[in-house]
């Protein structure tokens, strides 16, 4: 390997070491107490054909998904360093300070992988919806959109599902994490980059000292933000399984 791309590398396995980000492919695909791999193979009660599912590729898209996820947000925690500083960028105009954004090239590629983030953790959801409708296909007939959310709402409609512990803990993430997630990713995809927002607001709010550091403390946290939803996707599956397995019993 070109030792520059061996020592790349080398700071992403350090990233995850350090900041302990921890993936589902991690300790060969063993998450908690579970195999992660054997979700494929839980039995379906659904009698209706799903078009287009394939169980297995289904589920490598999870795994994929939750380490792609990893790996930008290890980005997130090399790139944070060099970012641009509005605390250390800012001129005095007419007795006035002005914040500037000169930006730099690491903090764009910063600011290219949180979109990136946003949307890596709705593709992981969004298979985790395929993968409930997969099981539960028979409830879902008369739904136009099969999406996570469409999904958890139907099968909470039943009680018996709704009162289950693990759909209890999938639904509180779909009513917070979830929701917080795609509302950033709907504006990513369909309107506006990350980067966009911000340098927008950046220069609306330039000589607004409480604004500028408002908008810097929250770009700066992302990294840990990310770190959370990293974790908090790992649980997502832990409890899909658990919730698959129960229901799926003879």
């Amino acid at each position: 390997m070109d030792s520059t791309l061996d020592n790349f590398e080398k700071q992403i396995i350090e990233a995850y070491k350090k900041e302990k980000l921890v993936a589902l492919q991690d300790n060969q695909f063993s998450y908690k107490d579970i195999n992660v791999l054997k979700i494929s193979t839980i039995p379906r009660k659904s009698t209706s054909k799903v078009q287009n599912y394939n169980s297995i590729k289904n589920t490598w898209d999870i795994i994929n998904c939750n380490t792609d996820l990893r790996f930008f947000t290890a980005l997130l925690f090399l790139y944070r360093p060099f970012i641009n500083n509005p605390g250390y960028e800012n001129i005095i105009h007419k007795g006035k300070k002005i914040y500037t954004y000169f930006q730099s090239t690491q903090d764009h590629r910063y600011s290219q992988y949180a979109s990136i983030c946003y949307e890596k953790l709705y593709n992981l959801c969004d298979r985790i919806g395929d993968l409930l409708d997969y099981h539960f296909h028979d409830r879902f007939l008369n739904l136009k959109k099969t999406y996570f959310a469409p999904v958890i709402d139907e099968l909470k409609k039943d009680q018996k599902i709704k009162s289950n512990i693990y759909f209890k803990k999938i639904l509180k993430y779909r009513n917070t994490s979830f929701k917080e997630i795609n509302k950033e990713r709907i504006e990513i995809v369909h309107y506006y980059q990350f980067e966009t927002n911000y340098r927008y607001s950046f220069t609306r709010n330039c000589t607004n000292e409480l604004e500028i550091r408002k908008m810097w403390d929250f770009k700066r946290s992302l990294p840990e933000y990310f770190k959370k939803q990293l974790e908090l996707s790992n649980d997502l599956f832990y409890n899909t399984f658990n919730f698959l397995k129960i229901n799926n019993l003879p």
